[in-house]
């Protein structure tokens, strides 16, 4: 949630981005939890020749054995440790599995010397945070960019939910903006600045939030972000503290002035922890936050725009404060989010057109991209909410077999697009409590969506649900 210095027009190519996650492994001799995971993934694999182990390791040792794989056979990697029913979240939204291993297998093959280094690990549960970094020179073609002959680097923050010895979940937050410009930058002698371990003095402020454990200062202190900024920092960040920004160091006063900035730029601004995962005096909060763009943020002017910025950041607790913080966040596309124009924004039929074609598709993803989180709902018999729409579409999609909805009309004027369909397929799973039938059905109907900054902000919809309801309870026999 640091300032964020590369320029917009770099910047703004992150949304182009296919890469998944990162990829390569080598381990600092500071990561002894990592060394730690690795050694015991081993034993375990000797102690079970000729049988599938992953299984019987502990989350750390799964994401170990994973990352290692980068800097050895990658694919083998993916195959033994990633999931096929992966649920993936990626540096700029969901993307599938194969679409993750092909991105850093080609970034892998790009670079000479490749080379990808654990910083960190944190896990608690079945979740486990891993901090890296991984670079090497620019010598063959990445995302269309030639080689530079640069000496390059990426480095992120990702999160893996392991299950049965495998990563069924994963999110993504690294430092696009910087890695694309390093890609285009001319060819150089000059060799890239190390990235150098900072070493911290443990802190000897003490306050009266010591007895806090870390997770709780965490919670307390992202919480201030909803409140009373300025106070937040000077209670639970230390004076002392040690920042790695989204950008590469920079001081605490800094950080505050620019999440101030940041705040006071954004009506209705909130920010929301999704997840917080604790280790030791490491703590990794998930966070996003949003609000309409109307103040200057970096030099940027009002855009009018709904905007979103979402990351991972990580601090070290020592006596209830952070002594030591790490961020990562999708810089790329909130650069280019603010950089827009709100009469820039896609036309209101295009918006509709994408989010109905979503139901043939990723209809989570859909939901995301175009369905706003505050959407005022009018659902088929009153309002409901967007988690209880979007969980009937799944639950739908999922019972009729050869699933199809066609967009029969769509009409729109000023940002009102009105949506004439229809949707069907075999009833083989329930629906409303109601067993598969065998039949097949359809449901049809015109809804109607009001388009702002690229999402809907209200919808309506009726349809024939009384008709579909008869269908779906009648047996195929009583045809």
């Amino acid at each position: 949630m640091k300032k964020f210095h590369n320029k917009l027009k770099v910047l703004s190519l992150a949304l182009t981005m296919t890469l998944g996650i990162v990829g390569t492994v080598s381990f600092s001799n500071s990561s002894h939890s990592y060394a730690a995971a690795v050694v015991g993934a081993n034993k375990v694999e000797k102690s079970n020749q000729g049988a599938s182990t992953s299984h019987q390791l502990k989350p750390k040792q799964v994401a170990a054995a994973f990352y290692a794989s980068y800097n050895g056979d990658l694919a083998a990697g993916f195959e033994k440790y990633i999931s096929k029913k992966l649920v993936l979240h990626g540096f700029d939204g969901p993307m599938d599995r194969g679409v993750w291993l092909a991105s850093d297998l080609e970034l892998k093959g790009a670079l000479k010397g490749y080379k990808l280094q654990v910083l960190d690990q944190i896990a608690e549960g079945n979740k486990v945070v891993t901090r890296w970094t991984l670079g090497g020179v620019h010598t063959g073609t990445i995302l269309g960019i030639p080689a530079s002959g640069r000496e390059v680097h990426l480095s992120g923050i990702s999160i893996d939910r392991i299950e049965n010895g495998k990563s069924v979940e994963h999110w993504s937050e690294g430092n696009f903006g910087r890695f694309l410009q390093e890609l285009q930058a001319p060819p150089t002698n000059q060799v890239t600045q190390n990235i150098k371990n900072n070493k911290v003095q443990v802190s000897s402020e003490v306050s009266a939030n010591h007895l806090l454990k870390p997770k709780q200062v965490a919670a307390a202190f992202y919480a201030s972000y909803n409140g009373d900024l300025a106070a937040g920092f000077e209670k639970y960040i230390s004076k002392k503290l040690v920042l790695h920004g989204f950008d590469g160091p920079m001081d605490r006063g800094v950080w505050l002035a620019s999440d101030l900035e940041l705040k006071a730029a954004l009506k209705g601004y909130k920010l929301e922890v999704l997840d917080q995962i604790v280790e030791g005096n490491k703590v990794v909060t998930r966070w996003t936050l949003g609000g309409v763009h109307t103040g200057t943020i970096l030099g940027i002017p009002a855009s009018g725009r709904e905007v979103h910025l979402s990351g991972i950041s990580i601090d070290r607790i020592v006596n209830g404060k952070s002594v030591e913080h790490w961020s990562e966040g999708n810089f790329g596309r909130f650069l280019q989010e603010i950089s827009t124009p709100l009469n820039n924004q896609q036309d209101p039929k295009q918006v509709a057109a994408a989010f109905y074609a979503s139901y043939n598709g990723d209809l989570a993803a859909g939901f995301d991209k175009y369905i706003s989180k505050d959407l005022v709902l009018h659902g088929f018999d009153g309002p409901m909410d967007r988690g209880v729409w979007l969980a009937s579409d799944l639950e739908l999609k999922g019972a009729l077999k050869g699933y199809k909805l066609e967009v029969l009309d769509q009409i729109v004027e000023g940002n009102k697009v009105v949506t004439r369909w229809t949707l069907g397929g075999v009833h083989t799973g329930t629906i409303l409590g109601i067993p598969a039938s065998g039949r097949e059905v359809h449901l049809s109907g015109i809804s109607i969506d009001r388009i702002v900054n690229g999402k809907s902000v209200e919808h309506w919809s009726e349809g024939n649900f009384g008709r579909f309801l008869q269908e779906i309870a009648t047996p195929l026999n009583g045809k």
